[in-house]
This record gives structure tokens, sequence and C-alpha cells, in this order.
């Protein structure tokens, strides 16, 4: 009886066994823990079809063909030695496969005449599953990755990645979801490639953009000092007279393009007293946080403005670099990204 390939099951099933013999070939894929997660077959299929007629040669390469041009889906396939089953591939017991990739004739080389026998070869290639999780993984090609960015010591950015294939590109979307930080600002990237079954999701937090893309905020000062000049006649030069005294006057200007449609303006930049008093008949107002450009980005526009007076020059005003509303604080976990 010698070996054959049966290829799928019941009525579809295709027996070959025309003078059949192959080349095997396993690969073991390990995870970090030593565990195989998966094991490549790859069988190399060769025999020469005798029939007693060139009409029938043909008619079976083209039945052999279309394990190829007509199989789209993974099929079980077994190899057997005198009826005795040495390999069974079975789809659910992968992650891909088993197909039939390959299909040659050999018409031109020895052993095949073009008449009454000819050669083939074709292959058949299975990613099953390995002793990981008891052969239960349902992950292969698992990675993820943490980047890790410091400024003056501080952690300012992190980014977390994570890949996966799987049975299914949603089954890996799933998967990879798994492992999104718990961080509320971040951005997040996500990435299907269907035809391999794979799936990537990038997070990455900024500690800058902690609901706050970007923020400009001023002081300015008008003194209330100033002079007038009189023109002199001639080509005498003018004279310059000190004008009465003023109130000096302190414009806040600031705009905050942040991701928080709630967004506050900062506190007061002055407190007010019998010498200095905000002018609220001077200063511009506008909506709360209105939509910054593309709606879809998230982003909002928050712009403040403040006069006040004072009769004592210049006080010190209540800014800083971050008025407190970008609080760095301490940087996120690593979550499960850390292994």
């Amino acid at each position: 009886m010698g070996w054959s390939v049966i290829i799928d099951e019941g009525a579809a099933a295709r027996t070959i066994d025309a003078n059949m013999r192959f080349d095997s070939a396993f690969k073991a894929n390990t995870n970090e823990n030593g565990d195989i997660e998966s094991v490549d077959y790859l069988f190399d299929v060769e025999g020469i079809l005798v029939d007693p007629t060139p009409a029938t040669v043909g008619a079976n390469l083209v039945t052999y063909s279309e394990l190829v041009t007509e199989q789209t889906l993974a099929v079980r396939v077994q190899i057997k030695q005198d009826g005795t089953t040495r390999f069974d591939l079975k789809p659910e017991d992968g992650f891909d496969g088993p197909y039939v990739t390959e299909f040659r004739s050999l018409g031109r080389e020895e052993g095949g005449s073009g008449k009454g026998h000819w050669r083939y070869a074709f292959t058949i290639a299975f990613k099953g599953k390995g002793n990981a999780s008891g052969g239960g993984e349902t992950l292969y090609e698992f990675q993820t990755s943490l980047s890790v960015t410091k400024k003056n010591g501080s952690v300012v950015r992190k980014v977390w990645k994570a890949t996966a294939k799987s049975t299914s590109v949603a089954s890996a979307l799933s998967a990879v979801m798994g492992f999104r930080p718990a961080e509320k600002y971040t951005i997040e990237d996500t990435e299907k490639f269907p035809q391999d079954k794979r799936a990537t999701g990038v997070w990455i937090w900024e500690a800058d953009t902690k609901g706050v893309k970007s923020w400009v905020c001023r002081v300015t000062w008008k003194p209330g000092k100033g002079f007038i000049d009189r023109p002199s006649a001639g080509n005498a030069d003018p004279v310059l007279y000190a004008k009465q005294r003023s109130a000096s006057i302190a414009e806040v200007e600031g705009t905050i393009i942040s991701y928080d449609p709630a967004m506050q303006p900062p506190g007061e930049h002055f407190t007010e007293s019998e010498t200095m008093r905000r002018c609220p008949d001077m200063e511009r107002r506008g909506e709360g946080p209105v939509i910054n450009g593309d709606p879809r980005n998230g982003e909002y526009r928050l712009d403040y403005h403040e006069v006040w007076k004072s009769t004592q020059g210049e006080p010190s005003s209540k800014h800083s670099d971050n008025h407190n509303l970008i609080s760095l604080g301490s940087a996120p976990g690593d979550g499960a990204v850390s292994g």
C-alpha cells in the first residue's frame, strides 16, 4: 500500500497515493518562558502519475492542481503509511492551515515522459499549537514593548506596544487590547493585518499633554507714567514734559488647547485691593472651551483675558510656568506590558 495523503474529509476528501514519497521538516517556536508556542510543519510531497493514456494523466494533474487553485480554507490533512495514520493535521489544533501552498508538475524531469506517466510535487504547510498553556495557547509571535523617555531625570513620555498573531485578526486584536494601559490621557493607535491574522496596538502618554496640549499665557503692563512733547519753532528741539500720572494697566492674555471640554482658565493673576482693581468692562469675553480645528481630534480651545488697574506701580502677578493647570505628577505604571 505504501504512503498516501488524504486532504479534506467526507465527500470532499482527495486521496493521493500515486508512487508517493515526501520530505518533512518541523520547527518549534518558543516563547520567553521556553515553552513551545507554535510548531511549523512542512511536507514536500513527490510522486509519479502512471496512467494508461496521456489524457488520464492530464486529467489527474488538473485534479491535483485544484488542491491549490480551488482550496481557500484550511482542511484536515492525514498522511498514512499502509493505512496507519502517521500525521493528522487538523485546523482546530493549530493557528494557520493546513494548506496545500504549492503544486508543481515535473514533466520535463527524469521519470516523466509526459505520456503515460508524469512526475508531480506539492507542498503542505501547517502552523500547529505547541505545549505552551497546556496546548491551549491562543496567540503566537506575541511581543510587548515599553519605551520610557526621561527629561532631567523625570519620566515625560511612555509608549506601550503589543503585537500578536492568532487564529483570526479579531482574536489577535482582542488579545492586544488587553494590554491597553489604564492611563486616561493616552493616544491610541491600532493596526490590523487580516492576511497575517495579526494586530498591533500602540499607546502613547506624554507628561506635558496630561489634559493640556499647549498653553500660552503672558502678562504685560502699560505704565501710568509718560511724557508729552511741545513743538518748538524752527529747527529747535521739541520740549518733553511729564504728563499727569495715571494708573498702570496690566493685561493678562492666554490660550489653552486642551482635551478637556470643561477646562477652566487659571485663577486671577492679581488680588484686588484699594490700589489694585480688576476692570471687567475692558476685557474681551468669549464662550467657554470651543472645538479647536477638526472636531475628531478631540481638542478644545479656551482664550482668557484680564485687565487690571494699579495705582502702586507694577505689583508681582500670580503667574508661573503652569498655574498648576498642568500637573505632571507621577508617570503611570508599566501595566500588563511589563510582564
